[in-house]
């Protein structure tokens, strides 16, 4: 399927700012044709700073658990939302469980439990951290050389959370950019402008598995699929408020545009996926 962006990039910070509707937080989206950032809006908070990244994380624990061979593809659980470990009791996202779950639901609906699960097989802070490195976060973020490197989490605080995201602190909006970048381009020799970052270490059968799974779906308004993940992070400073991720690109298969959204205030699938798939839907034309 071929496509075309109908949108300057004035006209494409118009429709970010009309799609925010005045919400904190902001919108980044990238060209992967022209290796830079096209359009970026929001308040300063919010683009530069710190944020628990929430259940985007899980992509990067399946990665390590599989390549650590903690478990393999098939491994699965049934979730009935309480996963009990000593005498603390660990909620799952979802009130009523999400029943029988392997790797491929449990990236598609966030189980919590699929991730707790894996700390008592032998998943570790350790290989979380080391796996997050792939995507830079270890690192100032290649777009903004200027922001600060990614907190990770360390062995002071509960693997069952780390696991799932809920880390003290966290990454920028633009790290968040440089995975879905190479979640959408990992075949392509260049897809960042001048670096690289330690994603090469990774399976790659490994890689294409996880990949496969974070597909979502059309795009309004037309039959251009694309792929990505939603992350609702809970803020005890705030009261028990979340903020709210999606990073994706589109189309699936033939990658043209990566996108982070963030709120402040919200969560990932009602709040941040439908402005994604409302800008890069904007961004693409079928030419059929």
């Amino acid at each position: 399927m071929q496509t075309a962006s109908c949108m300057s990039e004035d006209g494409l910070e118009r429709f970010l700012d009309r799609s925010l509707k005045g919400r904190p937080g902001c919108v980044v989206v990238y060209s992967l044709k022209d290796k830079r950032i096209i359009g970026e809006l929001g308040d300063s908070i919010s683009l530069c700073g710190l944020h628990p990244p929430g259940s985007l994380v899980k992509i990067i624990s399946a990665l390590a658990a599989l390549d650590e061979k903690i478990v393999n593809w098939d491994y699965r659980v049934k979730c009935d939302n309480r996963f009990e470990w000593g005498d603390t009791v660990y909620n799952c996202c979802f009130g009523g469980g999400h029943g029988e779950v392997d790797m491929e639901k449990a990236l598609m609906v966030s189980c919590n439990y699929f991730f707790y699960s894996l700390v008592p097989l032998g998943l570790t802070i350790d290989m979380v951290v080391g796996h997050s490195e792939y995507f830079g976060f270890d690192n100032p973020p290649i777009f903004r050389p200027e922001l600060p490197s990614g907190k990770l989490p360390d062995n002071s605080i509960d693997p069952f959370r780390a696991v799932i995201g809920l880390w003290p602190s966290g990454i920028t909006v633009y790290h968040v950019l440089q995975m879905a970048i190479i979640m959408a381009a990992f075949d392509r020799a260049e897809f960042l402008p001048g670096e690289t970052v330690g994603y090469i270490q990774c399976n790659i059968s490994n890689f294409y598995r996880v990949r496969d799974a974070l597909k979502r779906g059309e795009l309004p308004n037309s039959r251009i699929r694309y792929g990505g993940k939603t992350g609702t992070p809970s803020v005890p400073v705030q009261n028990g408020r979340t903020h709210a991720w999606f990073t994706g690109w589109a189309p699936f298969d033939e990658p043209e545009y990566a996108i982070v959204v963030f709120l402040r205030d919200g969560y990932g699938s009602r709040d941040a996926e439908p402005i994604a798939r409302e800008v890069l839907s904007e961004l693409l034309i079928d030419s059929n």
